[in-house]
């Protein structure tokens, strides 16, 4: 299924797949980021290279290459299975620009996860298969990212982001969604940063920091 979505005036296109175990929460996903502006900021922004840290199945990169003009997109996403739903998003959209890396944060050189290709297997073939033994894959983990001037690195990882440090070498904004509104984020910025904006969805809450080097 395909829904139809505007940003800034502009139609965008993403692929709903049904009859998956995670099909209601990709429609609850494109809800959040496309009709209740979970990154809508009021603040005027202009970056031009976005990294995605937890990129899932492509809904913010499909959102901010819209409404900026981006040169770059780095999605990182650890979950291998959500990438045919993710590059089928940029291929409705026409995003070109996407480089995408099954990486994970934390403080291990690598781990090993079951890879599985549920969905492209149910996209492809019409039918999901079970019983079989899936292969394993090693991921690169990481727990620092720099952002370069004109960065957008937008972190949405379900808690790991407090093993996430954020240094800078030029200026930039930083966009983060924790579940718990008592910690902190500015204390992972090891540079200048500044509050722009805090938005609070669904027990979620969303911070937009301006960073610069010290």
């Amino acid at each position: 299924m395909i829904l139809k979505y505007k940003v800034k005036e502009k139609e965008v296109r993403v692929w709903l797949p049904e009859d998956l175990p995670f099909t209601e929460d990709v429609r609850i996903t494109y809800g959040l980021t496309f009709m209740d502006g979970n990154y809508n900021f009021k603040v005027d922004i202009k970056p031009v290279r976005l990294i995605d840290i937890g990129a899932y199945v492509g809904d913010t990169i499909v959102y901010f290459a819209t409404k900026y003009d981006l040169t770059e997109v780095v999605a990182i996403e650890p979950n291998i299975s959500l990438y045919t739903i993710l590059m089928y998003n940029m291929y409705l959209n026409q995003i070109k620009n996407v480089v995408v890396e099954p990486k994970l944060v934390g403080r291990h050189k690598h781990v090993q996860l079951p890879f599985t290709t549920t969905p492209a297997i149910k996209h492809y073939t019409g039918e999901l298969l079970r019983g079989y033994e899936a292969p394993t894959v090693i991921l690169e983990s990481f727990n620092k990212i720099d952002v370069r001037h004109g960065d957008l690195i937008k972190i949405d990882c379900e808690g790991c982001e407090k093993e996430l440090q954020i240094t800078c070498s030029g200026n930039g904004w930083v966009a983060v969604e924790v579940n718990d509104e008592t910690y902190d984020f500015s204390r992972n910025i090891q540079c200048n940063s500044k509050l722009l904006e805090k938005k609070n969805f669904y027990n979620s809450y969303v911070y937009l920091y301006e960073v610069s080097p010290r």
